[in-house]
């Protein structure tokens, strides 16, 4: 491969991405409307563009062997909430890489799911952990004067969706080949009714009407990103409560395919 055919190479890159870049301006007035399918194409090619890099680059997991590819899954999942919360592409995709790495290189991961006794134990830990922390939603946790979560008590949703964790919790230790499913079941239930209560609205917009509502119910409660008259922001006590969710389903998952 000589010099000359480098040079001619790189030429036609350059020209043809200038081109595209440069053609829209040319054939487009500015001061007429885009045409219906050209203002289509705007709003549908970005997501369908990120929807197949990412199929690309989960494309040589292997879900049966290997880490399972939860690592990989972990990441894309910490991206996709960092970039709802701030819109910030660089900041989504340079934390979920930077954590991607630690988690890799540190060997974390084999360690927590294949180091046996410690797998147990970590397991062990995170459901304890989780059915503490849920229990503020049946009694309120206060900080002082700062208010964690308000209580329901035990004549609500929230002291139903504990007992159902408890049972699962029993079932997974005291009978483990059904157990496993079980709690896997009430785990994934309990993150979709939470997902669908709270980011779903901060995704994908919530109305007026259910934004002073979301607002007024955790106005007195703390939130380490404020309040906003224009996107619902789960306050601290809901985000830690998804993510002790999401690790659970996690240990779970792994206890099931160990």
């Amino acid at each position: 491969m000589n010099d000359k055919y480098i040079i001619t190479v790189i030429a036609v890159m350059a020209a043809v991405t200038i081109l595209l870049r440069f053609l829209p301006f040319v054939i487009f007035d500015h001061g007429k409307q885009l045409p219906k399918w050209i203002s289509y194409l705007r709003k549908v090619l970005p997501p369908a563009i990120m929807s197949m890099l990412l199929v690309y680059c989960l494309r040589n997991i292997n879900f049966v062997a290997g880490n399972h590819g939860i690592p990989e899954l972990i990441c894309v999942g910490v991206a996709m909430l960092i970039h709802s919360w701030k819109r910030n592409t660089l900041l989504s995709i340079g934390v979920s890489t930077i954590l991607y790495m630690i988690i890799i290189q540190s060997g974390i991961y084999d360690y927590v799911v294949y180091g046996g006794e410690n797998m147990t134990t970590a397991t062990i830990i995170a459901q304890i952990v989780l059915f503490c922390w849920f229990f503020g939603c049946i009694c309120t946790y206060k900080l002082g004067k700062y208010v964690l979560v308000d209580g329901m008590g035990i004549k609500s949703a929230e002291f139903v969706m504990l007992c159902l964790f408890g049972i699962g919790s029993i079932l997974f230790w005291a009978v483990p080949f059904v157990g496993k499913w079980v709690l896997l079941g009430v785990l994934i239930f309990w993150f979709t009714v939470q997902f669908f209560c709270h980011w779903y609205y901060t995704v994908f917009g919530a109305s007026e009407k259910k934004l002073k509502g979301y607002n007024d119910c955790f106005r007195n409660t703390v939130h380490i990103i404020p309040l906003s008259e224009t996107k619902l922001i789960p306050d601290l006590y809901h985000m830690i409560l998804h993510l002790l969710i999401l690790l659970n389903i996690g240990l779970v998952i792994c206890n099931i395919i160990m």
